[in-house]
């Protein structure tokens, strides 16, 4: 059976843990070009000075998830769900805020879903 730890940043690089230690993306290329100055082979790439870190983008279909469960989100969602549906029984037959709100209101109960608990006590 495995068993999870914690290590120190400066005991897991020299535990080689981990490669190297970066204070942030703007410094890892030159902490990059410090470790293949220790002999690297020939596959490993050649530094260049105005290498970066490259910065990914997120896909559409993982931002907006994310976007939804941000708490301010789903509360805003779960408002505006109920002033749709409570529009749509004040004025029965216009079909759109009950739709728009019945969709609000299920896209804040699923962002209530994944918020993180606060049942548990402070210590």
């Amino acid at each position: 059976m495995r068993q999870g730890g914690s290590l120190p940043e400066d005991d897991a690089v020299k535990m080689h843990v981990v490669d190297l230690l970066a204070r942030d993306m703007d410094d890892l290329p030159e902490q990059d070009r410090r470790q293949e100055g220790d002999g690297g082979g020939p596959d490993a790439h050649a530094p260049h000075e105005g290498r970066r870190a490259p910065h990914h983008r997120r896909e559409l279909a993982a931002e907006v998830p994310r976007r939804i469960i941000d708490p301010n989100v789903a509360y805003i969602l779960f408002i505006l769900g109920f002033y749709g549906l409570l529009f749509e029984l004040s004025n029965p037959g216009a079909i759109l805020p009950g739709i728009v709100g019945g969709i609000c209101i299920l896209l804040a109960f699923l962002a209530f879903q994944a918020l993180p608990s606060t049942s548990r006590a402070c210590s």
